[in-house]
């Protein structure tokens, strides 16, 4: 229990940023669910103009582009790939052992064996 404990708090920072950008991408996906809601809304059933939902195309890019950025800030499976190899044995990283093995498995043609 000593062991979890001092590993929680050695990743405490990891774990904060982590949650903060869970909850900002969680936001800017509502948010795009909403404008692209309210687009399709003033576009095909009030014939709105492309004038007036300039706007609203705004905000629908700027949520696309935070997500992006909240999504790239995260790492999510690339952190994972890179504490495994720094020897964290409790990162789960199945994919890239799985392509580890095949270049292995598979140097030069993929055709040969």
């Amino acid at each position: 229990m000593k062991r979890l404990q001092a590993l929680a708090l050695a990743e405490k920072r990891h774990i904060i940023g982590l949650v903060v950008a869970a909850v900002m991408i969680g936001l800017s996906i509502l948010a795009q669910a909403y404008l692209i809601v309210d687009i399709v809304d003033q576009v095909f059933l009030k014939n709105a103009s492309f004038a007036s939902i300039v706007p609203t195309l705004g905000w629908l890019i700027l949520a696309l582009i935070t997500r992006a950025g909240f999504g790239y800030m995260s790492g999510g499976l690339e952190r994972a790939c890179q504490r495994k190899r720094n020897g964290h044995s409790d990162c789960n990283c199945s994919t890239a052992i799985r392509r580890t093995r095949l270049r292995r498995h598979y140097p030069d043609n993929p055709g040969k064996r």
